[in-house]
C-alpha cells in the first residue's frame, strides 16, 4: 500500500508555494501539515482538500479514494488538465455522469411542476 502521506508531501514540494501557504489554503495549521506527512494511512478527506488547492488529483495514485470525496463546487472537482488519454477518459466520464445526474433531478422536478400546474388536478 502506498505512503498517502508522502504522496501529498512530494506534490507539495513541486508547488512553488511555501507549505504554509499551502497548508492554510486547505484550511490547516502549518504542523497539521507536518502531521499529515508522516501519517501513511491520512484520511482521504484530508488528501483531497490538499489535492484541490495544490491541482492535483491524488484518487490517481490512490484509485480506492473517492473521487473528489469533499468537493462540492464543480470547479474544486477538476484538478486541471489531464496530462494524459487515461485522465481526460476520468473527466469525461465524471462529466457524463454529473450531466446524468442532474438531468434526472431536473425531469423529477419538472413532473412534479407539471403536476403541481395542472388545471385537473384542482377539480
Amino acid at each position: 500500500m502506498k505512503d498517502r502521506g508522502q504522496a501529498l508531501s512530494v506534490q507539495v514540494q513541486k508547488d512553488e508555494r511555501t507549505k504554509e501557504q499551502i497548508a492554510r489554503k486547505a484550511g490547516y495549521s502549518r504542523s497539521a501539515y507536518y502531521k499529515h506527512i508522516r501519517d501513511p494511512q491520512l484520511e482521504y478527506h484530508i488528501l483531497t482538500k490538499y489535492g484541490v488547492v495544490l491541482g492535483f488529483d491524488f484518487s490517481i495514485q490512490f484509485p480506492d479514494m473517492p473521487k473528489y470525496a469533499i468537493a462540492q463546487d464543480p470547479e474544486e472537482m477538476i484538478y486541471g488538465k489531464p496530462t494524459n488519454m487515461d485522465d481526460a477518459y476520468k473527466v469525461i466520464d465524471l462529466w457524463r455522469e454529473k450531466y446524468i445526474r442532474l438531468s434526472d433531478r431536473h425531469n423529477v422536478v419538472v413532473e412534479k411542476l407539471n403536476e403541481l400546474l395542472d388545471p385537473d388536478r384542482l377539480q
